[in-house]
């Protein structure tokens, strides 16, 4: 017997978040002018079919709009969706390029210099729990005012005002984890292709080719220890990319002990490695004084451990003026992982790089 107590599927939720890259850049200044706020309104069961359906209204550093519809089950055998995505974008402060792994910023706070607007269609096929298929077609348009351009040489193709291009996507991921969250046993990989710009618009001069691969994989050891390692690759064979699309390390993938530089460039790879031990097992705690049964159970468990990480960004077009490009990097560190209520990861964590830099850092989501 399974017995299961249904989430929620109706949630009008806030939106607050801050806009750098991590919260401990932004935790050195501690300027709420650089965060978000509004909400949005999602429907995950959207006409009893596990639809989701999502629509959103964001304000402050940047203004968005959008919304999006997923369908996971097309045909009655269950094994193929689909799914739309639209979203309009703008900004009065935009990063233009990246000195001594620093962000340079410009700001006109009278006028917007960037706006953006994204298209997306994707298909799905799965057939089974763990393996999937996903393929992407997006269309992106964005402008900038003429302000900005005469600060930068490389932010779209040709130093233009405005760019336009489709683009195509198609990853595989093959699963076998006992969670996505926070997983402790089993293993996944997975490919991705992407191509920006089809040739399909006159004016669309981007021709940029990413390939990426990712393996994971995590062991139990013996009763509460557990080992996990993991490593991600992109190669991308153009050397000339505009800083609008181009992405190296600092961003969603980086280097432990460097959680303060952005190191640009076109292809990179990360290698991680990590031992934990299960300070308190995962535990179920009732609160009596919440009449709901969604939101009456408080999930929690902690672990500590040690870990170690490495990587290399190749770059051909700004390491004049970012030494740490084209060089090995490596951190090391100690930290403790809390993991509570709907999959939320805290993970606090003192690292030391290469350059010997060391201090603490805060992170939301697993290490590896």
């Amino acid at each position: 017997l399974v017995n299961v107590e249904e989430r929620w599927y109706t949630w009008p939720v806030p939106i607050f978040e801050i806009q750098e890259r991590n919260f401990n850049i932004w935790w050195e200044t501690k300027n709420f002018r650089r965060s978000n706020y509004g909400f949005y309104v999602s429907r995950d069961n959207f006409r009893g079919r596990k639809e989701g359906l999502t629509f959103y209204s964001q304000f402050g550093y940047t203004q968005k709009y959008g919304f999006s519809y997923a369908i996971p089950y097309l045909t009655s055998a269950q094994t193929s969706g689909m799914g739309f995505y639209f979203s309009y974008s703008r900004n009065k402060e935009v990063a233009y390029k990246t000195e001594n792994h620093l962000l340079i910023y410009f700001k006109n706070p009278n006028e917007y210099v960037r706006d953006e607007f994204v298209g997306k269609l994707n298909y799905t096929y799965r057939k089974g729990i763990h393996n999937k298929h996903y393929f992407e077609g997006k269309f992106v348009r964005g402008i900038i005012n003429d302000t900005l351009k005469r600060y930068t040489i490389d932010y779209f193709v040709n130093n233009e005002t405005e760019m336009r291009y489709f683009a195509l996507g198609y990853f595989y991921r093959s699963d076998y984890r006992d969670s996505k969250e926070y997983p402790l046993q089993g293993y996944f990989w997975e490919i991705e292709v992407t191509k920006l710009g089809l040739g399909i618009l006159k004016d669309e001069k981007i021709n940029v080719t990413n390939l990426y691969f990712i393996v994971r994989d995590y062991e139990k050891l013996y009763r509460r220890f557990y080992l996990s390692g993991g490593m991600k690759i992109k190669f991308s064979p153009n050397k000339q990319q505009p800083y609008y699309v181009q992405r190296g390390l600092g961003w969603s993938d980086y280097v432990r002990g460097y959680e303060y530089y952005v190191i640009d460039g076109q292809s990179y790879g990360t290698a991680k490695l990590g031992l934990k031990y299960e300070i308190i097992k995962p535990h179920i705690y009732q609160i009596s004084s919440v009449p709901i049964k969604k939101f009456n159970k408080f999930h929690y468990a902690l672990y500590g451990g040690i870990f170690v990480d490495a990587g290399y960004v190749n770059d051909n077009m700004y390491s004049l003026y970012n030494p740490l490009s084209n060089t090995f990097l490596y951190g090391a560190g100690a930290g403790i992982d809390y993991v509570t209520y709907y999959d939320i990861v805290i993970r606090i964590e003192y690292s030391v790089n290469k350059k010997m830099e060391h201090g603490f850092f805060i992170h939301f989501g697993a290490g590896i």
